[in-house]
């Protein structure tokens, strides 16, 4: 089955849409009930480590930022493959750069990944919006890379509540000093810089744990 949809697919209506998903992904629709999770766990120690509960806390928009070619997209297909292995997750492709045989070879299970190219920002979150209102699913990533624009406030307020509600995920990945994710609104900025074999995550901000802390991580961990 085609697990994607394409950007002149996507409806503006909100009914529509779900519909449309709904569709394309019937096994997922109801299966992302109302999580009792206290914690993510990454698959990375050194990154679980930074949090109380040895994991990212649930209901939580957890930003990730690099410049070029500093690892941060192979750090979140990291990510996304825990995501898959816990439940069902989406891509939602706002670069147009999600390549299916580079996210498999991350560990990403594809048949339990549907991934959505919106035509914008806003749309984006929308979507987004919609997946964790309706239950869809609770593990959702934003990429926001070549975004330039800030990102609606009202919007992002309106999806941090719908995942805290869902006590989901939802990562956004975005280019270094971007400021398409207002300082306010992601309880986690992890900065990714490139270091030896793998990458140093710094907590460039954060409401969850320790600003200032720095860790390595390799890939193959």
């Amino acid at each position: 089955m085609n697990r994607m949809i394409a950007p002149g697919d996507i409806p503006q209506d909100l009914a529509a849409l779900k519909r449309l998903i709904q569709r394309k992904w019937p096994e997922a629709v109801g299966l992302a009930s109302e999580r009792l999770d206290l914690a993510f766990r990454t698959g990375l120690p050194a990154l679980d480590a930074l949090f109380p509960h040895e994991g990212i806390p649930c209901g939580q928009l957890i930003e990730i930022t690099g410049g070029p070619s500093s690892g941060k997209t192979t750090l979140l297909l990291t990510l996304l493959a825990s995501l898959s292995r816990s439940g069902r997750a989406v891509y939602i492709d706002l670069s147009r750069s999600f390549f299916p045989a580079a996210a498999a070879a991350c560990g990403v299970d594809l048949e339990r990944l549907l991934t959505v190219a919106p035509a914008n920002g806003p749309t984006a979150l929308r979507v987004a919006e919609l997946l964790l209102q309706s239950r869809i699913a609770s593990w959702i990533v934003l990429d926001l890379v070549g975004q330039k624009e800030p990102l609606p406030g009202l919007m992002l307020h309106r999806l941090r509540l719908k995942v805290s509600r869902s006590r989901g995920l939802v990562l956004l990945l975005t280019e270094n000093n971007s400021g398409v994710i207002p300082p306010s609104m992601a309880s986690l900025r992890l900065a990714v810089a490139r270091a030896g074999r793998g990458v140093r995550l710094t907590v460039a901000r954060s409401r969850i744990c320790k600003e200032g802390e720095s860790v390595e991580v390799c890939f193959d961990e």
